[in-house]
């Protein structure tokens, strides 16, 4: 997977309402195959359950240790090549770490109110919906932020200002800002997200 971040030089770059990145066709036909076959199922135990919305699955180290499959999805994140990249993407004017992997199970009806986060973040959809837009990730603006007050927030605080459509294999990166205020309402269906949290 080390030529991928090739392919996504074709991304486009916006600023507005903060700075992020729309990342098409993330993984070739075999390897987003590979993913989905091996995401969690409720046999495993999330480091998170929000029922009855949410589940959150590490996979990154821990995981990594007897997963011989998202051990190599971990290094190929954790990659120069990919670090690099988010570091062009973003102009950031120091160097990038390494990046934490995670699976998050988003369920049907659920809410998320506006947040910032406190890392550089790439959300990639990775399941099939009837209606994207209904689905996807919300940016919002709020006209006075305050970056302490990073908890989540009332929705009568926001405006939307865009909806990233949550089509299979999409990717949105963007970097945490005291105006990077995100989340989604009431879901349209319940949908899969591999989110890389890069430090």
């Amino acid at each position: 997977m080390t030529t991928l971040t090739e392919l996504w030089q074709e991304s486009n770059t916006y600023t507005e309402p903060f700075k992020h990145v729309i990342i098409n066709n993330i993984f070739p036909s075999n390897i987003l195959q590979e993913i989905i076959k091996n995401l969690p199922n409720d046999s495993k135990t999330p480091v998170a359950d929000y029922y009855p919305y949410g589940k959150v699955y590490a996979m990154g180290v821990d995981d990594c240790v007897s997963n011989k499959f998202w051990s190599g999805v971990h290094r190929f994140f954790n990659s120069t090549n990919v670090l690099e990249f988010v570091e062009n993407k973003l102009d950031l004017n120091f160097k990038l770490k390494e990046a934490n992997l995670s699976i998050h199970y988003d369920y049907k009806g659920e809410q998320l109110g506006p947040h910032v986060d406190a890392l550089h973040t790439l959300v990639i959809f990775l399941s099939e919906v009837d209606d994207p837009m209904a689905s996807g990730t919300d940016y919002y603006v709020r006209q006075h932020s305050d970056w302490k007050d990073n908890e989540i927030a009332k929705w009568s605080l926001f405006s939307l200002f865009k909806t990233i459509p949550a089509i299979l294999n999409t990717g949105h990166l963007f970097e945490p800002a005291e105006n990077s205020w995100h989340g989604y309402y009431n879901l349209g269906e319940d949908r899969r997200c591999l989110v890389m949290r890069f430090k």
